[in-house]
């Protein structure tokens, strides 16, 4: 619910409301400034401190003030429903009142969050309007009495009931709580507390300082661009370059010069001498993203570079010395793509010296929350607004979800909820589908098993049908399923998907 329609049915009632958390009041309605004789909320505290106690509170018989422990607040904080006739001492005038104080916990999955107080003036004469003289002055009282009785009968049962329609409402609203998330786990832009992310984080600082080869293994989406980029800012070499290169998004005929450089005329629109990658990234690192990609022939050049440090420009014969860290990064079976003849058993073994699993987030549901904030947080800068709130049942079946496109695919659905969103609310209007990241390796089907990567071909498949080929744009295959275009072009090419 929106604070100002919680405002707005505050000051509907004419007796005081006030909500406490345990560090004190935190809002009040016009009616309780108007009878503490302030102006608003902020001279309250001023004048009467966090706990506003602007009455000093005792029992009609007793001159001593009310105990602690005998507070009705206090009271609504251990959990009771709590109604009492109490006498009120304004602390700045010493004017005397007598109230009907009501106040009740505040409930949010079962725990007490807060308390609601409402201060009912039942002072005589304040009620009830004078009766003109009678002859007989035992009945005129007795009249009064009757009348004050059901008065106050009256507003205990309408202060019943505004204390349970603020629960009402208030619980309604059913607010995931982001103020229990911790903070602190956050590993440059890779966020989680999870035991299997923590395991990553821990291999990224055992590996970051040295010099070693390092290969991430995971599926799209996961964030293996961000591990790298982790793996390099606590390194020797962070003051130097990471130089980044996708082997899919390159054209087949240009990834040899794009890697190492080449001469001018090396081949026909070879104009000028172009440096290649791994010279940008001399002293530095280079990220070889998606290495499963890269084309058999060059992979045995690849492998010189990594045991010599050098190689030869295309189209000359000298040789260029460079010092780069390489870390490779795939989301293919590696050792499926030796057993099949397309990647080179020696450069495998030559890149698997520290691998680093990452894990797809169907692995880390207790990390989605963490995501969640993260991603609303950036799209609120982005787009200029202001969500704060995310329903639990939002947020229930944002963890329910598989999430085959991993980190990369709720990022894309935040982003497309934050724009739609108005108000402080997400509204996320993706309707989830079962599609391949079911937490399994393999699922069963008419009798038989499916391989991950067959479901996943078939998945893009339909994405693909469903945008009638589209690749590009909001309404594109490649947004749908979380994916950059051209990484999406390099794996329908892998998998043999073509447009009939």
């Amino acid at each position: 619910m929106k604070r100002a329609e919680i405002n707005a049915i505050l000051d509907t009632t004419p007796n005081a409301v006030f909500i406490f958390t345990r560090d004190g009041i935190t809002r009040c309605n016009n009616a309780a400034v108007r009878m503490l004789g302030v102006a608003s909320i902020n001279e309250l505290r001023s004048r009467y401190g966090r706990r506003g106690e602007g009455f000093l509170l005792r029992w009609p018989k007793n001159l001593l003030p009310l105990r602690e422990d005998e507070h009705p607040v206090t009271r609504a904080f251990k959990g009771e429903k709590v109604t009492e006739i109490l006498l009120a001492v304004h602390a700045g005038t010493g004017e005397e009142i007598t109230v009907r104080a009501t106040a009740a916990p505040i409930l949010a999955k079962g725990k007490i969050i807060g308390a609601v107080s409402i201060h009912s003036d039942i002072t005589w004469g304040k009620r009830i309007c004078p009766c003109p003289a009678a002859a007989d002055p035992g009945s005129d009282l007795l009249t009064q009495e009757m009348a004050l009785r059901r008065q106050a009968e009256n507003d205990l049962h309408k202060a019943k009931v505004e204390v349970q329609a603020l629960k009402d409402r208030i619980q309604s609203a059913d607010i995931y709580p982001f103020h229990e998330i911790n903070h602190t786990y956050h590993f440059g832009e890779v966020i989680g507390h999870s035991r299997c992310l923590e395991n990553v984080f821990f291999r990224v600082e055992a590996v970051a300082p040295q010099d070693s080869t390092v290969l991430l293994l995971g599926e799209t989406g996961t964030g293996k661009g961000l591990v790298a980029r982790a793996i390099h800012n606590r390194s020797l070499r962070k003051n130097r370059p990471l130089v980044m290169v996708n082997c899919t998004a390159l054209p087949a005929s240009l990834i040899e010069s794009e890697l190492f450089g080449r001469e001018k005329g090396a081949f026909t629109g070879a104009s000028a001498q172009q440096l290649g990658r791994f010279e940008m990234a001399d002293k530095g690192t280079i990220l070889l993203d998606e290495i499963g990609d890269l084309p058999f022939e060059l992979q045995a050049k690849l492998l010189h570079v990594i045991q010599d440090g050098e190689f030869s420009r295309l189209g000359s014969s000298r040789t260029v010395k460079v010092d780069v860290r390489i870390i490779a990064a795939t989301n293919r079976d590696l050792y499926e793509e030796m057993r099949l003849g397309r990647f080179r058993e020696d450069l495998f073994y030559r890149l698997n010296i520290f691998p680093i699993t990452i894990p797809p987030l169907r692995d880390r549901r207790e990390d989605i929350p963490l995501l969640v904030e993260y991603f609303l947080e950036k799209f609120n800068r982005k787009l200029g607004k202001n969500i704060r709130n995310v329903t639990s049942e939002t947020m229930d079946r944002l963890m329910a979800h598989a999430w085959p496109g991993n980190v990369r695919e709720l990022e894309s659905v935040i982003e497309r909820a934050a724009i739609v969103s108005q108000g402080a609310t997400l509204q996320v209007l993706d309707r989830f589908a079962p599609g391949p990241g079911r937490g399994q390796d393999e699922v069963q089907e008419q009798g038989g098993t499916r391989a991950l990567v067959e479901l996943e071909r078939d998945y893009i498949s339909q994405v693909l049908r469903r945008t009638n080929w589209r690749i590009e744009g909001n309404n594109g295959a490649a947004h749908i399923l979380g994916i950059n275009p051209s990484t999406l072009r390099g794996r329908m090419r892998k998998e043999g998907i073509r447009r009939p």
